[in-house]
């Protein structure tokens, strides 16, 4: 639930004792401001957290740094991965979502221009400049470049690629794929001589 939010899950589909942010600072200090509530809540353990996806990014953290423990609890420990509609908290992460669709919708600034569509008429894509030209002549957004999946359908996009981290079994991963916390390898070598991840936690369950 949480853990959905604040890894932009919902918006990608792509770390705390303080964030695995490169570059920054201001998402960097949100961050640990963030979980540092969290944990003075009893709601979070030490560890690192992926944020630099996150949904509203350091706007976002910010309201969870300055939510109370009870909105927080609700969040952590209830069965929605959004806060409640009229809470301060849900009132401030909607204040994040600065982009305005042409249909009026309003979505986070990260969505503009990152290779995927989320306003419902494309217009978060329209007109982008960061783009990637495959050999083929295609196009894709420069972020999807060197990620470990063959974005060009030449695969172009992964050519000369240096960096990356491997699986043991020499399977090459996207860089946030490392100490995620998540076995993407399926033998969790991606994992080794990583420090904890974070985990959320409901007192009391």
């Amino acid at each position: 639930m949480i853990r959905a939010w604040m890894r932009g899950l919902g918006v990608l589909g792509v770390v705390v004792m303080s964030c695995s942010v490169e570059g920054g600072g201001g998402l960097r200090e949100a961050c640990d401001g963030a979980l540092a509530q969290l944990r003075e809540c009893g709601l979070a353990t030490e560890g690192t957290f992926q944020c630099e996806q996150a949904q509203g990014g350091a706007c976002g953290f910010e309201c969870f740094r300055a939510a109370g423990c009870d909105e927080l609890s609700a969040l952590v420990c209830g069965d929605s991965d959004t806060p409640m509609p009229g809470t301060p908290l849900f009132e401030c992460i909607e204040a994040c979502k600065t982009f305005v669709c042409t249909d009026g919708e309003r979505r986070y600034p990260s969505v503009e221009c990152d290779g995927w569509a989320q306003c419902a008429d494309g217009s978060d894509e329209m007109g982008c400049t960061n783009l990637f030209t495959c050999e083929n002549g295609s196009t894709i957004v420069d972020t999807l470049r060197c990620n470990a999946v063959s974005d060009c359908s030449d695969g172009s996009d992964e050519e000369g690629c240096n960096g990356l981290p491997q699986c043991a079994d020499g399977r090459v991963l996207s860089a946030d794929q490392r100490c995620n916390g998540a076995n993407n390898c399926g033998d969790g070598s991606d994992e080794a001589g990583c420090p904890p991840v974070v985990d959320f936690i409901c007192p009391g369950a």
